[in-house]
């Protein structure tokens, strides 16, 4: 399987790399736990990383393609 690197498109609110598929679980997985400090906030990152499946990753790679075609002004 071969990818294809894109250029991040100009700046807009509707397609926000922060609302990305990694970043929204991380969101979530964080809430209501302990992140003051960088070494606990880094173990936490590295769990959800490592406990998410396979079909996680390829869901996120999936729904970012379908973004990038609907494009910044959908």
């Amino acid at each position: 399987m071969g990818y294809i690197h894109m250029p991040q498109p100009p700046y807009s609110l509707d397609i926000s790399p922060c609302d990305y598929h990694y970043y929204l679980s991380l969101k979530d997985f964080l809430v209501g736990r302990d992140t003051r400090t960088q070494a606990v906030l880094d173990n936490y990152v590295e769990q959800l990383i490592n406990t998410r499946p396979k079909q996680f990753w390829k869901d996120g790679i999936r729904k970012l393609a379908e973004r990038w075609q609907q494009g910044p002004c959908s």
